[in-house]
């Protein structure tokens, strides 16, 4: 019984570290977390004696709870002790006691991963600029201080990519290629991959398709192939929303097969990626069978290595489900996404981006089943955070109207129907922005891949809501719209 422990000496700790430290690595977080939050109350209590061993138990079991909460996706626990540790080593670095870009950049970086992991951009983004700054300003002597400034601009370039803000992105992109040009290889093609990635969703593919192959070939060979196997994914997904499915799921099978020889263990928590990557590609040639055998395995390994709860499982449950909708298997789909809905629920805000997929997914499922009254609901919990977030020209919420207004049609609201999917019209005939980037499915949507069945279901519905014919040439417009898309489908344009 942890409460009986003494706490006036501090050899009476030295036995209970170790056993949360057990629990720990079994993934027994909760009796982990107990045992060190009650060391750590007891540490703090008997302190008062200026014992050095009381303060190092102190912060030791605030790590230890630190990587318990990373580790299990508990992210809004893990902040607050991230920024108390933040907040005592600007005290003292403000005190002399230590110098700045040694004690304050590594925290710094690991907060602001952090912020990005809880989708918090806009609090990421001022704390990796003061990074940026520090370390720009630190002494050229400073170990390995030209890859941390690279590191630096390219997460900094990262985080603009992601708000759409792809000039100053690219600024960022190109000048962490330029500045990692005569110096580490890997990181110059991490530069080339995020910098294709930028061109890519701004229109210019051919520009992209060559630095995407440029990066390839500086990593391929001797080296670290985990840096080739991402950047073999990257272009692949390039390639996979150009419509070129067999050149994707050829490179996707390289990457895994590259994953799989660095991981060793077939359950290795860096399979869950390449696993999911080639999924999505066998997915958009409706090979089902071999997309959800390897979910399911991606799904196992992450459920294995990270617990039930961590919001990644929620990512692989959802991508699950979205296969076996397309298997005709709504019904079995269902409770999977719901875990899924489930879960970002207990480990994101509620109006968190990261709910939108697992909300969509489980809308498609309802509907598929003929639910359509929480298909709608769903629906409109998922448009709510997408304008929110992206807006209304944005391709992702543009989809989402899509989806609304086909579930009105199907409900027999034609006219209810024709406003959503009016709404749709600047992102589906492109006079929007780019998708939000990171994000593939945005992305394809704002291709004129995809757009011919949405326009179709448009024109269907003006004609619906007033056979009359007041519609007509809107409704004739829409449906020509659908044949154009349709060309740049069959050209793979976009």
């Amino acid at each position: 019984d942890l409460h009986s422990f003494p706490t006036r000496r501090s050899s009476d700790l030295e036995p209970v570290i170790p056993l949360g430290d057990a629990y720990s690595s079994e993934r027994r977080y909760a009796e982990a977390e107990a045992i060190y939050k009650r060391v750590q109350e007891m540490a703090e209590r008997a302190s008062s004696d200026g014992s050095s061993h009381w303060f190092l138990s102190t912060a030791n079991t605030r790590g230890r709870l630190l990587a318990i909460y990373r580790d299990s996706g508990r992210y809004a626990d893990a902040e607050p002790i991230m920024r108390q540790t933040l907040a005592e080593i600007e005290q003292e670095v403000a005190d002399g006691k230590t110098p700045e870009f040694q004690a304050l950049h590594s925290p710094l970086m690991e907060l602001a991963d952090l912020l990005v992991d809880m989708n918090k951009p806009n609090e990421a983004e001022p704390i990796i600029r003061r990074a940026l700054a520090m370390a720009e300003q630190a002494d050229k002597n400073e170990l390995f201080i030209d890859e941390v400034i690279g590191k630096d601009r390219l997460a900094l370039g990262n985080l603009m990519f992601d708000a759409n803000q792809f000039t100053e992105a690219e600024k960022h992109f190109r000048q962490a290629m330029q500045e990692a040009e005569q110096k580490d290889l890997n990181q110059k093609a991490s530069a080339y991959d995020s910098l294709a990635r930028l061109l890519s969703a701004t229109n210019r593919p051919e520009e992209a398709e060559a630095l995407f192959q440029r990066a390839i070939a500086l990593v391929e060979g001797p080296g670290d192939s985990r840096n080739l196997s991402t950047a073999l994914s990257d272009y692949a997904g390039f390639l996979q929303d150009r419509l070129r499915i067999d050149e994707a799921i050829h490179l996707h099978q390289r990457a895994l097969a590259l994953a799989e020889q660095s991981a060793g263990a077939q359950d290795n928590l860096e399979l869950i990626s390449p696993l999911n990557n080639l999924a999505t590609a066998l997915e958009g040639k409706k090979d089902y069978a071999e997309a959800e055998q390897l979910l399911r395995r991606s799904l196992r390994i992450a459920e294995n290595g990270l617990g039930p709860d961590h919001p990644r499982v929620a990512t692989r449950l959802s991508n699950l489900g979205k296969v076996l909708v397309g298997d005709n298997r709504a019904t079995e789909a269902i409770p999977l996404l719901q875990r899924a809905v489930a879960i970002v629920e207990m480990s994101r805000p509620a109006d968190n981006t990261d709910l939108t997929h697992p909300l969509s997914g489980l809308a498609e499922a309802m509907l598929n089943t003929g639910r359509l009254a929480e298909t709608e609901a769903l629906l409109h919990r998922a448009l709510a955070i997408e304008e929110k977030a992206y807006g209304p020209e944005n391709p992702v919420t543009a989809t989402t109207y899509v989806n609304i207004g086909l579930t009105r049609a199907m409900m027999g609201d034609w006219a209810g129907a024709v406003d959503f999917q009016r709404r749709a019209l600047p992102s589906l005939t492109g006079r929007a922005g780019n998708a939000k980037v990171g994000s593939r499915l945005g992305l394809s949507k704002a291709t004129l891949k995809g757009r011919a069945e949405p326009l179709r279901y448009f024109a269907s519905a003006l004609y619906h809501a007033d056979p009359n014919g007041a519609h007509l040439d809107e409704s004739l417009q829409a449906a020509q719209w659908a044949r154009q898309s349709e060309a740049g489908e069959a050209l793979e344009i976009g």
